[in-house]
């Protein structure tokens, strides 16, 4: 799922951006963001920091577009890196959970 996620985020806001201005590069980083706003409820301060992480995607996205100029492999070296983070990101929020009630319950006995 994380990668299909991840594809599909990436085939809407980086597919195509090589044909983009710097300006429309930047709103479509900015909407990325403020997508995953509303739609996992994360605070603006994490929008902000996933439009960063977003338009960094796109960077990877663009250095492989002028690298192999193909749409397809740009799109898959973005996903994959975007499908890379979101593990990382979930596997340390798990950590966090896990040591959170370790600690609590520890608290209780």
């Amino acid at each position: 799922m994380l990668l299909l996620f991840a594809l599909l985020e990436e085939q809407a806001f980086r597919s195509g951006s090589e044909k983009w201005s710097w300006r429309e590069r930047a709103r479509a980083s900015v909407c990325f963001g403020l997508l995953h706003i509303t739609n996992i409820w994360y605070s603006l301060a994490a929008g902000v920091a996933l439009s960063a992480t977003g338009f960094g995607f796109l960077l990877v996205y663009l250095w492989y577009y002028r690298k192999y100029r193909s749409q397809v492999v740009a799109t898959a070296a973005a996903t994959t890196l975007h499908t890379l983070y979101n593990v990382i990101a979930l596997s340390l929020i798990a950590v966090a959970a896990v040591a959170y009630l370790v600690i609590n319950i520890a608290k209780m006995l």
